[in-house]
C-alpha cells in the first residue's frame, strides 16, 4: 500500500467521523439499550472528533500542512509522472 492510500484512508476516516459518528453515537446506546441524552451523545461528538485530531497529529507530526504540501506537489505532477 503506497503512502498517498495510505493518506486517503485518514482523510476518509475524517469524513466519516463528522458525517457518521454523530449518528452511530445516537444509536449505538438505543440499541444496546442504554439510556443516554442528546446533552451527552454531543459532548461524546466532540470528545472521540478531538481524540481522532490528536491522533492524526500523533501519526502525521506536521500534520495538515504537510499532507497539503504533499498533495500541491503531486497536482503539480500529475500529468508527467515520470
Amino acid at each position: 500500500m503506497s503512502r498517498d492510500q495510505k493518506r486517503a484512508r485518514w482523510f476518509g476516516v475524517l469524513y466519516m467521523t463528522k458525517t457518521f459518528l454523530p449518528i452511530l453515537l445516537d444509536q449505538l446506546p438505543h440499541a444496546l439499550g442504554i439510556p443516554i441524552s442528546v446533552e451527552t451523545v454531543s459532548l461524546l461528538v466532540f470528545i472521540v472528533t478531538g481524540a481522532l485530531i490528536c491522533f492524526l497529529l500523533i501519526v502525521e507530526p506536521q500534520g495538515f500542512a504537510r499532507l497539503w504540501s504533499t498533495g500541491k506537489e503531486k497536482l503539480r505532477l500529475w500529468p508527467y509522472p515520470y
